[in-house]
């Protein structure tokens, strides 16, 4: 939950911030992040209302007016499992957006899923390795 944090998680974030923390526990996030497609090359803003359900799940609501969304959500959902017979833990991302930005046809909105899904894979790869470094209490 360490939003202030994230730009340093991942190189392809140029900013991440905490907006506002509410009384209800939600946290508005804003993450700035930067994706070429060839030679066009875009800042997208992300601006989120991070609601913590519980110890093990966040869940995230863009909010379309200050974003470069016209609609998007997300969820992560954490799960402690088993992997060869040692304690591990499972995280599931489940997302949806719909961007409001012109996206190049054909090509474009393939590689900005796949840019997404990249940029979503290494942050976690890297809180992953962070984590690890930190000690437990």
């Amino acid at each position: 939950n360490d939003y202030e944090q994230l730009h340093h998680i991942n190189t392809d974030m140029i900013e991440s911030k905490v907006i506002s923390t509410e009384a209800d526990g939600s946290t508005t996030v804003s993450l700035l992040t930067r994706s070429c497609i060839l030679v066009f090359c875009y800042n997208i803003r992300h601006v989120q209302n991070m609601y913590k359900q519980g110890p093990y799940m966040i869940l995230g609501e863009y909010i379309p007016e200050a974003s470069d969304f016209r609609y998007g959500w997300s969820n992560w959902t954490i799960t402690s499992v088993k992997k060869d017979d040692k304690p591990a833990t499972l995280l599931m991302i489940t997302m949806e957006m719909e961007p409001d930005f012109f996206i190049m046809p054909v090509i474009g909105p393939y590689h900005l899923k796949s840019k997404m899904i990249d940029v979503t894979t290494t942050t976690v790869h890297n809180l992953e390795a962070a984590a690890l470094k930190t000690p437990v209490d």
